[in-house]
């Protein structure tokens, strides 16, 4: 797309004429935004504008199927990548890029070795505080150009980076494990976690961390 472009799930309803002039109703109901049942990948990318994809009724935004990847990009710098719903593929790898802010409203996953990469160009990568970010074995990487507010990430027995440009590392909540997995890398501009009167530390569970703010 050349501009901003949104999916969203949409249904149908006609009115079909029988020969006694009478109508019955044919309804197509609406279905999930984008998704895949052979194996194929998903490529959506705007040239300048922002993307936004809509959860359908079972709160999923994309679905892929088999080994198929799936890459979703706003392009911009001032362009955000907005997800309403879940993210999903089987064993393919995840792309979400945004030349400015990302948002996830629900859940990004894949399993195998598949692996998970979401970047904010140039402003904030947010999770919501019930969100998950999972992988089996492959490794996950976030990174924004100012704050990343994550919660739930789960890498398995692949490792994980977390990078914050110019800002921190914000715990999104508390109703699990912030972050897991083998090895942890974290890098951030400012910090991580929170401090002063209302502190709220990122919780980690990993073999290996590595860790450096300011």
């Amino acid at each position: 797309s050349q501009g901003p472009l949104r999916l969203s799930p949409v249904g149908t309803t006609v009115a079909q004429v029988g020969i006694d002039a009478t109508t019955t109703a044919k309804v197509d109901a609406g279905q999930t935004s984008l998704k895949t049942t052979d194996g194929s990948s998903i490529v959506v990318q705007t040239m300048a504008g922002n993307l936004q994809i809509d959860a359908d009724a079972s709160g999923d935004s994309v679905v892929g199927s088999g080994t198929g990847h799936i890459l979703l990009q706003a392009g911009g710098a001032t362009s955000d990548l907005i997800l309403g719903g879940k993210v999903s593929a089987v064993t393919g790898s995840i792309s979400l890029l945004a030349g400015h802010d990302l948002s996830l409203g629900s859940d990004l996953t894949t399993g195998g070795t598949g692996t998970l990469m979401a970047t904010a160009t140039t402003g904030a990568l947010t999770m919501t505080a019930a969100g998950k970010v999972t992988s089996n074995t492959g490794g996950i990487r976030l990174e924004a150009g100012t704050n990343l507010t994550v919660t739930g990430i789960n890498a398995g027995s692949g490792s994980v980076s977390l990078i914050a440009g110019s800002g921190s590392v914000i715990d999104a909540g508390d109703s699990s494990v912030d972050v897991a997995g083998d090895g942890v890398r974290i890098l951030a501009g400012n910090g991580i976690g929170t401090l002063g009167a209302s502190p709220n530390a990122l919780e980690i569970s990993a073999s290996t961390l590595s860790a450096r703010a300011g």
